[in-house]
């Protein structure tokens, strides 16, 4: 899961990530059209760690 968690926080396609959730940019993509994978969503949705609901850099967005 965290593999798959994480390939998306690095995939560029669906824009950057710093300072918002993963579902918040797993929403926003969708919004704008650039099909994020269903399979993200569902995983976000499911997980009770608050960790994972976090992208990579939750870490680094406060050094900015």
């Amino acid at each position: 899961m965290e593999q798959k968690l994480r390939a998306f926080d690095l995939d560029m396609r669906f824009g950057p990530c710093l300072g918002i959730t993963r579902l918040q940019r797993w929403e926003r993509a969708h919004a704008n059209g650039l099909n994020p994978p269903a399979e993200i969503k569902e995983l976000l949705e499911a997980t009770t760690n608050p960790a994972q609901k976090e992208n990579l850099w939750r870490d680094y967005k406060d050094t900015l």
